[in-house]
């Protein structure tokens, strides 16, 4: 995709090299240095933790294949710490989010100790609420500065999706025990945007704003060609551009609400580009990232893209195994070597795994 008209902006941010790069007549080889040096320039600033292999869940949209503990297996308690040890110490990283997979106590035993061990981390935690119910007293003492609950629409489409009759009441519930027990200082709401919620997420978002909360993350389907989901899942360029256009126009009727459309795949990008010209020539450079601000009242509707080759900027993901892989390379099931940058538990000497080949290795 190349982007013809940004408004300026001035900054020093990795997104605006990125803007310079694809945008210049530089050959491929020299376009791949170029990004080389902005990762050489700019380490990853969040961490996700992808503690366990197994999932019972059985989700349409999820990226991860039903099997996918049958070729990751889970490191130990012992490893996980002396691997979180690394990242804090060895490469400086204090931004975490645990995606757990499917969450257990252990995983929050091994977050406590190492939030205890290293106060100045930043945590947050994604999860299914349902799967926190029976975990509450550990969520308390883990005290997460951030808790994201997946919910994907009203109850048909949210159970539907889910493959799960009575998550969504289950789901609502436990993110009202979730704040009346003040587990963390923020709450948020996450939602993957499909073919089968596109009509339900916005009365999501205004019955669950009514009832006190504020911040929605959207992103619309990911997939990864020939694996994982199923492809008909996503959203056409023309849903996916109303669905914003609906979002701006719906943000009068919310309550102190910030509302993040989040763009990981091009196609989507381009869509805006092509059918709402207006939100796409007035995007702006935002760290790694670009960003358009809608604002309303005391409301905020955000879009924002991230492009692909940028992705080792904004998270180094960790897999069940110890292997640093980048994004949605997990459809694969049994993930290639080539898409792998190493494993935390061998990498003691090489401060430099993150900045080396972030860049070259993404599908």
């Amino acid at each position: 995709m190349k982007i013809v008209s940004l408004k300026n902006q001035n900054t020093t941010a990795p997104i605006e090299l990125w803007h310079k790069l694809i945008n210049s007549d530089l050959r491929d080889e020299d376009l791949a240095i170029g990004l080389s040096n902005i990762y050489k320039l700019h380490g990853p600033s969040v961490t996700e933790l992808v503690m366990e292999s197994y999932c019972p869940n059985k989700c349409q949209h999820c990226i991860y294949p039903p099997d996918y503990h049958h070729y990751s297996k889970s490191l130990s308690e012992d490893e996980w710490a002396n691997s979180l040890n690394y990242l804090y110490k060895t490469a400086g990283l204090r931004r975490f989010v645990y995606s757990g997979r499917h969450t257990l106590k252990k995983h929050f035993q091994i977050l406590n100790g190492f939030k205890k061990k290293f106060p100045d981390i930043r945590l947050g935690i994604i999860a299914d609420a349902n799967e926190l119910e029976p975990l509450i007293e550990d969520l308390i003492r883990l005290r997460p500065d951030w808790v994201d609950i997946s919910l994907d629409g009203l109850e048909k489409e949210h159970d539907f999706q889910r493959m799960n009759e009575g998550s969504f009441r289950k789901t609502i519930e436990n993110l009202h025990l979730l704040r009346a027990l003040r587990v963390s200082e923020k709450i948020n709401i996450l939602t993957c945007l499909t073919n089968l919620n596109k009509q339900s997420v916005l009365d999501m978002i205004k019955l669950l704003n009514k009832d006190g909360f504020t911040n929605f993350f959207i992103s619309p389907l990911t997939i990864v060609k020939g694996y994982r989901p199923d492809p008909n899942l996503m959203l056409s360029a023309e849903d996916f551009t109303s669905f914003i256009n609906t979002s701006i126009k719906e943000g009068n009727n919310l309550i102190d609400a910030y509302v993040a459309i989040d763009i990981y795949e091009a196609n989507y990008a381009q869509a805006i580009q092509l059918l709402q010209p207006d939100i796409f020539n007035n995007f702006l450079f935002s760290g790694e990232h670009l960003e358009y601000t809608f604002k309303t009242g005391d409301n905020e509707i955000y879009v924002n893209f991230y492009p692909s080759s940028l992705t080792g900027l904004r998270e180094c993901i960790v897999n069940s195994d110890g292997c640093i892989i980048p994004p949605k390379v997990m459809a694969m099931g049994e993930i290639p070597d080539n898409l792998i940058f190493g494993n935390i538990l061998n990498v003691e000497s090489n401060k430099n795994i993150f900045q080396d080949t972030l860049v070259q290795k993404r599908v």
